[in-house]
């Protein structure tokens, strides 16, 4: 799969495509970047603000998440994002600055996942905390012709 098809699967549109690339993704990681730019929606004083980095994490597991399941022969109907536990906001990316956004799987079960989620400036940590999500997958198609 091509980077740009990650796009094709989450709901989201411009300007509020707020993940780069998704160069891993997997049952168990997914890894995701995006540079703030000065036209992204919440950039305050040439930073990004806290609720956007939120949606950037949640976007970065939506789309993981999207591209596993399309590996898989599934497709995502919908997801939510359902809860949010021990965050902690210790710095802002700037203007310019790429962050990386992982995600590391902690559980799944019956279409809900539990994910321990990062975001960084290179070694200096952003916001870190567990992201609780509901995806709906249909795997009907799987081995379809």
């Amino acid at each position: 799969m091509t980077q740009p098809d990650f796009k094709s699967l989450i709901p989201h549109r411009p300007p509020m495509v707020l993940v780069d690339e998704v160069p891993v993704w997997g049952a168990e990681r997914i890894c995701a970047r995006r540079t703030v730019r000065e036209t992204d929606p919440f950039v305050e004083n040439g930073e990004l603000s806290d609720p956007s980095l939120i949606e950037c994490l949640a976007q970065a597991i939506a789309a993981g998440d999207a591209q596993h399941a399309r590996d898989k022969g599934g497709r995502v109907i919908k997801g939510y994002l359902t809860g949010l536990t021990g965050l902690k906001f210790y710095s802002r990316a700037r203007v310019g600055e790429t962050i990386d956004l992982e995600a590391d799987c902690q559980r799944r079960m019956d279409g809900m996942g539990l994910f321990h989620a990062r975001a960084r400036v290179q070694d200096r940590l952003l916001a870190e905390g567990v992201f609780k999500l509901y995806v709906l997958i249909d795997y009907s198609q799987r081995g379809a012709t």
